[in-house]
């Protein structure tokens, strides 16, 4: 094949970087408490996949941290994708 066939294997850390107090991460997902604000990062569900960040409260985090909520749910309640 030519050179615009040509595939370049992906390459996976063998390890996650390990979480600062706070953290917590989920599939595509990390929420985090700073400074009295809660924060969660997210792949977005667009055709290129960015990765966007909103602020949520504290019942949001508790939440994603206990399992009792999901990403979705957060997307609903907030309207993001």
């Amino acid at each position: 094949m030519g050179k615009n066939y040509r595939e370049v294997p992906g390459h996976y850390p063998e390890k996650l970087p390990e979480l600062r107090e706070g953290e917590f991460r989920g599939n595509g997902w990390l929420v985090s408490k700073m400074d009295g604000t809660y924060r969660l990062s997210y792949i977005s569900g667009e055709l290129a996949g960015q990765e966007k960040e909103i602020m949520v409260e504290e019942e949001d985090y508790e939440g994603l941290v206990s399992g009792k909520m999901t990403l979705d749910d957060i997307c609903i309640k907030y309207g993001v994708h």
